[in-house]
């Protein structure tokens, strides 16, 4: 993978703010589906969990 040049022709890095948006929002989908739990709206969540073999991204999910 290469980077984008920046105005001057150097190279920039990508930051991880992306990736802290994607826990944050991971984090407070969690933390309404066990609040779903708590209330009796949902029998189980499972959280941080690959669904398949070979999964890459861990999820949350609920039944």
């Amino acid at each position: 993978m290469t980077w984008p040049d920046d105005a001057f022709g150097r190279r920039r890095a990508m930051g991880l703010r992306p990736t802290h948006l994607g826990y944050a929002y991971q984090d407070l989908l969690t933390a309404l589906r066990l609040v779903d739990l708590a209330v009796g709206r949902a029998n189980s969540v499972l959280v941080d969990t690959n669904m398949f073999t070979g999964d890459r991204l861990p999820r949350t999910a609920t039944a």
